[in-house]
């Protein structure tokens, strides 16, 4: 960098001639003579002190103090083919004055330590600007994390990570794999190709923990399994060194081959294991066609003494070296090669566009990596976007790399990666994630708003712990007035994303602004999982959530009137008001209630009451405990009263109690909203929201009458929502169930609620007839105190109530009946065709 001039002889006129100074007015004759002296000596001394405190600070300009250096960050030894010798290359080209290299340990139980250890020492250096891993173990996703905190203009990258992508682009500006998902596929299929019977994938226990080799070995599992192939898995000690993993293979390779025959492929899980096996398949027979990271360089240049350099310019007569060395032992057939050396490419790639970057004084982007590539790799290769296992969504900035110029001696073509089945690039392994610091997220209302979704979210913290203290439930709270707080909601879900190990995130109830965060949250981490439950504005969310939870108001439009006329009612009466009706879900059931109710022989009445989001809930309580005797007077003891809003079960349920009237259960059903201050009962003096607190709830209500006029869930809605989504997103993220397993989602509810009985199915598009994949409806069997379970969960819900307020209501019995018997057709069950209907069984 230059250096600082000294001063010029005509130092003060060359000062104050300098453009910021013209305008100044000083007064200076033509010949520099001062008119006014003191102030330009005053003027003078300021401006020399600053540039003197420069030199005196480094005789250099400022501009050598940016950060532009690149730091390397790799394993100790040498055991990742061409790590070193892209060091070298870096040095060469930018100068060993820009490349700073700091290593990890490459084994042992302090690994991870070493890794975030070494990361953070070049991440503490003012000068380094950029910083690319290569491997990127365990670990780097902790430093990266660490140093957006401190250091958030670092430049980030990561080669052949093994922490979670999904997480690690957050913090990284870029990563890059060989594409591990697709290596599962291509191993089995050619272990198939050259005739193979048995594939035996040999790995270590420490390989269970690194996400993209669990999912590459259950691709290879399924893949060989459909080929017909005897899929075998030999766990070897973990990997402490190279010599000890050699002779661990030596010694039992005859033994493998005894077993299973030489038509047997093997694939190592690491770059030590398969320049093992390579060795032996060489020495002993058998079938390889490549390692983990593909190098021929890596797999083969020991077994067969050739040594291929991986800057070579004419990598073809390097394969032919290699060619001959095979031919030569009879091996043509049994081995693969590529043509190019991916871990060299990848980490070469990489480190020249953050250094590019650097000198850009830019952040690189995914777009500028492909030239990059072009110019290292020889043989054509597929670059693509990784697509998160379970929300199916891209990771940005987390790409997979794989050369399709793959062969197999002598000619045997691979599919290339476009051929790849999809149902291959869909399968996920059951992740041994419980055994780790897997986090879930959960934002409910607070105690007193949403009480029952808050105790839902303390019942998963109890089971699982919370993350303040090293548990797994991270649960936050929004408060009453959340119609007003779009923005804060908004925040609170977005703030998840700062959790790297967060996969879940369930929002009860999903008010308005849930769909902005989802939307957000989405865009920073694509692989977590998104669960909304009783939306206010489903739409919205159904366009960001990967599952909706809502109570079934279809199916319970006729149930709760079904419900009614049981409980020996002759009227129905409907209390809402305009908010609540504006929501087509809530307006379409109360059609289908009076359509009901019509058809049963009740009277249906709708009233008009006061809206706690405008009024306050102690006058829209008021206005429900003034009106109720006159309601009851002129519509008569047996009538079912029900309302849209939670602030006015209490009072319903007093009054019901006192002057008389039927009340079959809330909107959100809860044994827990309304009953407790009636009846002089604390729910939180019991474990869960049912149970124990339902049967004493219930000698009380027997006791004051009640018995047979009162209604409810045995089990909380809201308590159930909350425990329950979160419980099926870990299925899900564990891989224990599909996000659209519906029986896995009962599942999930009842272990909350045992004994009880639930029924569900996904909502169908009123004017299209398709059933919805994210929105699955869910109610309980009605449980009325004194007389028990109503049995709703067994009753079939005629499809002529189904189908009000859709574009299919205007149909005759006879195209209802032929709808019923479609509903069990093999073309409907495959989606070419559909009705609108809501509830299981006439799904």
């Amino acid at each position: 960098m230059a250096r600082v001039s000294p001063f010029p002889v005509s130092f003060f006129q060359a000062i104050f001639s300098f453009p910021p100074f013209i305008d100044l007015k000083f007064p200076v004759s033509s010949m520099g003579r001062l008119k006014h002296p003191a102030v330009l000596l005053v003027l003078s001394l300021v401006i020399l002190g600053g540039v003197a405190g420069i030199i005196l600070h480094s005789g250099n300009s400022i501009y050598e103090k940016t950060p532009s250096k690149l730091g390397l960050v790799t394993g100790v030894s040498n055991i990742y083919d061409g790590h070193d010798l892209v060091i070298a290359r870096m040095e060469a080209t930018y100068g060993k004055d820009r490349v700073k290299v700091t290593r990890y340990e490459d084994f042992g139980a302090d690994r991870e330590e070493s890794v975030i250890n070494a990361i953070l020492r070049l991440g503490n250096d003012p000068e380094i600007g950029a910083i690319v891993v290569s491997p990127a173990p365990i670990g780097t996703l902790a430093a990266f994390t660490e140093l957006r905190k401190t250091r958030p203009e670092l430049i980030l990258m990561a080669a052949e990570p093994s922490d979670d992508p999904g997480p690690l682009c957050y913090v990284a500006d870029l990563a890059i794999n060989f594409d591990f998902v697709a290596q599962g596929y291509l191993v089995a299929n050619a272990a198939h190709n050259l005739g193979a019977r048995t594939l035996i994938h040999v790995t270590y226990e420490g390989e269970q923990m690194s996400l993209p080799s669990v999912r590459r070995e259950a691709v290879m599992r399924q893949a060989a399994i459909d080929k017909g192939l005897v899929y075998v898995e030999v766990l070897v000690p973990s990997e402490p060194d190279g010599a000890k993993v050699s002779k661990y293979v030596e010694t039992h390779y005859p033994q493998w081959l005894k077993l299973y025959g030489q038509r047997t492929l093997f694939y190592g899980s690491t770059p030590l294991l398969a320049k093992s096996i390579a060795s032996q398949v060489v020495e002993n027979g058998g079938y390889y066609w490549q390692g983990p990271i593909p190098s021929s360089a890596a797999d083969y240049s020991q077994a067969l003494g050739v040594t291929l350099n991986a800057e070579a310019e004419d990598r073809e007569a390097e394969l032919k070296v290699l060619y001959e060395a095979i031919k030569s032992r009879g091996l043509e057939g049994h081995l693969g090669i590529t043509k190019d050396f991916i871990v060299y490419d990848m980490f070469l790639a990489l480190s020249t566009l953050a250094m590019e970057s650097l000198n850009g004084n830019k952040r690189p982007v995914v777009e500028e990596l492909t030239p990059m590539l072009d110019g290292i790799l020889e043989g054509s290769y597929s670059l693509t976007s990784y697509v998160d296992m379970v929300t199916s969504r891209p990771v940005p900035r987390y790409l997979l790399l794989m050369e399709n110029a793959s062969i197999v001696i002598p000619d045997s073509a691979i599919d290339p990666l476009a051929s790849i089945p999809l149902k291959y690039q869909q399968v996920r392994p059951i992740l041994p994630l419980d055994g780790q610091n897997f986090h879930m997220g959960i934002l409910t209302g607070d105690n007193l708003q949403g009480g029952d979704d808050w105790a839902g979210a303390r019942k998963m913290v109890s089971l699982y712990g919370d993350v303040k203290q090293n548990g797994r439930v991270w649960h936050k709270t929004y408060g009453d007035d959340f119609i007003n707080a779009r923005q804060e909601i908004i925040g609170e879900i977005e703030g998840f994303a700062s959790d790297p190990l967060l996969k879940v995130v369930v929002v009860n109830e999903a008010v308005v602004g849930t769909a902005e965060g989802f939307a957000k949250l989405k865009l920073l981490r694509p692989d977590i999982l998104l669960i909304a439950t009783q939306a206010h504005d489903p739409e919205a969310m159904l366009q960001e959530a990967d599952l909706v939870l809502s109570t079934n108001n279809i199916s319970r439009g006729y149930l709760l009137v079904y419900a009614a006329k049981l409980m020996n009612a002759d009227s129905f009466v409907h209390i809402s008001f305009p908010r609540h009706m504006a929501r087509p879900e809530l307006s379409r059931r109360r059609d289908i209630m009076r359509a009901a109710a019509n058809d049963l022989g009740l009277k249906f009445y709708e009233l008009v009451a006061l809206d706690p989001a405008e009024v306050g809930e102690e006058r829209a309580t008021q206005n429900i405990l003034a009106n109720f005797p006159g309601w009851l007077s002129e519509y008569g003891q047996k009538t079912a009263f029900f309302s849209t809003n939670n602030a006015h079960i209490e009072p319903l349920i007093w009054s019901v109690t006192k002057y008389g009237g039927i009340f079959v259960e809330a909107d959100l059903p809860s044994p827990t909203l309304g009953y407790p201050k009636v009846f002089e009962l604390n729910p939180f003096d019991y474990q869960d929201r049912g149970g124990d607190f339902l049967m004493e709830l219930e000698r009380k209500v027997v006791r004051k009458g009640g018995a047979g006029r009162l209604g409810t869930w045995a089990y909380s809605a809201g308590y159930c929502s909350s425990a329950g989504a979160l419980e099926f997103g870990r299925m899900v993220v564990n891989g224990q169930a599909d996000v659209d397993d519906s029986s896995a989602i009962l599942t999930a509810l009842s272990k909350f609620s045992p004994g009880v009985s639930w029924e569900g199915s996904y909502y169908t598009d009123e004017f299209t007839g398709k059933p919805v994949r994210n929105l699955f409806m869910i109610y309980q069997d009605t449980y009325v105190f004194g007389r028990g379970y109503l049995g709703l969960t067994d009753l079939e819900v005629p499809l002529k109530y189904l189908v009000i307020g859709t574009s299919f209501e205007e149909i005759d019995e006879t195209s209802i009946n032929r709808g019923t018997d479609l509903l069990a057709s093999e073309d409907f069950l495959n989606g070419q065709v559909a009705i609108n209907m809501g509830s299981k069984r006439a799904y």
